[in-house]
């Protein structure tokens, strides 16, 4: 967009820079002129006869052309004009070769342009530097990188910037109020670049058991730059705290020389996972057994991987704000043996382990049934006894048993005998069940026998 009061300060910026310049050079040359008609009129003066040849070449064109002494000032201001504005541009040729130079910038065009910007200012948005996905969008050697403003930046809603100036960190940039844009001042330039949105790693930590045996479990953890408690909003949805944002941004690991650049240099997110996340748990897993979280049993290995899961949790989150992160979410992959050898070994244990558990657990269920058909034998034996001392009392005292209550005493003995009291359920087929209710209702004259005539 259009703006003239930056292009009015923008030119005014120039005359200011370049009207003493010629000023100057108009008040030297006058001088230089003054001083030479002087000497040239004393000279005249004492020797009448070679006074022209003391004359200035102006002044003897001047008098052989009939010109009057304003065409010789304008050309001798054209030609003072000219050797200045080719002073001006050795000396920009000159700087721009020296900033370039300096900053290791790839051409002298790219040094003449920061001078021009930094002597004049920044009529329009251009040049701008776009900030986007946790990095910029120029490479290393831009200028606008390597030396910095005047210039301004463009920033998106997922990345924020630290700004440094003269060995100094200056300032946190990000979008606010949903305005992403940023100015910055001369020599200042960004210094590391934050990627606000939650990050998603799953990385294989590598550790030993308690007792010695060398496992692997693969950590799944979601994090983010901590937005402090604020909500997520359509202007701003990755909003974050500009503290947490300088600790990312300045909280960095740097390892030996004689690393390779990616695998020297820890950002926050590195640290988040190889410096935290997979310390934690190598330390928690050296608590365990292997039997603990390798064992058959699956209800104890997940007791146990629930457990360290919790452990790992409570750190990370304890841990993660000295960087400027905040823990969304870890899980836990299944714990694996890396010795393959030692895995086969573990597989075979757990084999015998599971058959030994097997064969205990039958002789268990054997040992249960046969005590149940101990206590039901014994059961319906008391139950016989106890019938027939009923029926011994009833035959003493000459009172007249029916068949029917006879049978029907049977019936329960039967069915008391059948039942297992765990379950409810009787044991006793199908059609055994339907001719014992058929004889029951016929004791009872509930029903009549099969073939029977009903009397009439």
């Amino acid at each position: 967009m259009f703006n003239i009061k930056k292009w009015l300060i923008y030119f005014w910026r120039i005359i200011k820079v370049f009207a003493p310049i010629f000023l100057v050079l108009l008040a030297l040359w006058a001088a230089a002129q003054g001083l030479a008609l002087v000497e040239a009129l004393y000279k005249v003066k004492e020797s009448p006869s070679l006074g022209w040849e003391y004359l200035p070449p102006v002044w003897k064109l001047a008098v052989h052309s009939g010109w009057t002494h304003e065409l010789p000032l304008r050309m001798v201001l054209v030609g003072n004009s000219l050797l200045v504005l080719v002073t001006l541009y050795i000396l920009r040729s000159l700087s721009g070769d020296f900033v370039r130079g300096v900053y290791g910038l790839k051409a002298s065009s790219e040094g003449r342009s920061f001078l021009w910007r930094r002597l004049f200012g920044v009529p329009s948005f251009k040049p701008y530097l776009m900030l986007k996905e946790g990095k910029r969008t120029a490479d290393d050697n831009d200028p606008l990188v390597r030396v910095g403003g005047p210039c301004n930046l463009v920033i998106h809603a997922d990345s924020a910037a630290v700004l440094e100036k003269a060995g100094k960190l200056t300032r946190v940039v990000k979008v606010k109020n949903g305005r992403g844009f940023a100015a910055l001042d001369n020599f200042e330039r960004v210094w590391d670049v934050v990627d606000l949105r939650p990050y998603r790693w799953v990385y294989d930590v590598s550790a030993m058991s308690k007792d010695g045996i060398p496992v692997n479990c693969q950590a799944d953890v979601t994090f983010q730059i901590d937005d402090g408690g604020q909500e997520p909003t359509e202007d701003n949805p990755f909003p974050a705290t500009d503290e947490a944002i300088f600790k990312a941004a300045s909280r960095k690991w740097m390892r030996e020389a004689e690393r390779s650049e990616d695998d020297r240099m820890f950002d926050w997110a590195r640290r988040a996972i190889i410096g935290m996340t997979e310390g934690s748990l190598r330390g928690i897993l050296a608590a365990y057994l292997l039997d603990q979280f390798l064992g058959p049993d699956e209800m104890n290995r997940a007791h146990y991987r629930s457990q360290i899961r919790n452990r790992l949790e409570a750190e990370l989150r304890q841990s993660f704000p000295d960087i400027g992160a905040k823990l969304i979410k870890v899980e836990l992959g299944d714990i694996k043996v890396e010795d393959k050898i030692v895995q086969q070994q573990i597989e075979a244990w757990q084999s015998l382990w599971k058959r030994w558990a097997r064969e205990r657990e039958a002789e268990g269920e054997a040992e249960r049934l046969r005590y149940v058909e101990a206590a039901k034998a014994q059961a319906q034996a008391d139950m016989i006894v106890a019938i027939t001392q009923a029926f011994q009392s009833l035959t003493e005292a000459g009172a007249i048993i029916p068949s029917q209550l006879v049978l029907l005493r049977m019936f329960e003995v039967l069915k008391r005998s059948s039942y297992d009291p765990q379950t409810g359920m009787l044991f006793l087929p199908a059609e055994v069940l339907k001719t014992w209710k058929l004889v029951q209702d016929i004791a009872l004259g509930k029903q009549a026998l099969p073939g029977a005539k009903e009397s009439e």
